[in-house]
């Protein structure tokens, strides 16, 4: 009895912990993305931004997922040729102990690239945020689409799943 019952009760944590957020729809041009419906979303030409909502008033940092769009017909580049320019100014801006992970991987059906990194001691809006990034790219026609996930370092764990979701949601449209 006490067997089913430690069963039960780890059967609806993983459930309760599987519990996806209500998602609002983003349609762009060429693609489509959902992001969390508590978050605000800030277009531009060529990108949106999801800021999360600040947990109190003394949140100074606002966790967030954009995409982006890069033109790159005045300057072709394959998925590796942006990876070494990526690499190269995160490099000079950050230092290479920066860098926690570059690897391959599939992304929305294209060869695509994730780096994770830190950005220490970052002066924002006057104020030193100690950030981790998380960014995916692929290049497709002349285009790179880039992805970043932002958060203050000690907060980096509890947006993940949500940014990842937010991330994995995107879709081509053509």
């Amino acid at each position: 009895m006490m067997k089913m019952l430690n069963v039960l009760i780890v059967t609806i944590m993983m459930l309760g912990s599987c519990a996806q957020e209500k998602m609002n729809k983003y349609v762009a041009e060429s693609y489509e993305i959902s992001y969390p419906e508590k978050w605000v979303k800030q277009a531009k030409p060529n990108m949106v931004l999801f800021l999360s909502p600040q947990k109190n008033k003394t949140d100074f940092f606002q966790e967030n997922v954009n995409v982006m769009l890069q033109d790159l017909s005045s300057q072709p580049m394959t998925l590796e040729e942006y990876t070494d320019l990526t690499k190269q100014q995160v490099t000079q801006a950050l230092g290479a102990s920066a860098i926690i992970s570059l690897k391959d991987m599939n992304f929305a059906g294209q060869k695509a690239k994730e780096m994770i990194y830190n950005m220490p001691k970052n002066p924002m809006a006057g104020r030193n945020f100690n950030l981790k990034l998380r960014q995916i790219w692929f290049v497709k026609e002349n285009k790179a689409y880039l992805f970043t996930y932002t958060a203050e370092k000690d907060e980096y764990e509890n947006y993940l799943e949500v940014a990842k979701q937010t991330i994995d949601s995107f879709k081509l449209t053509h």
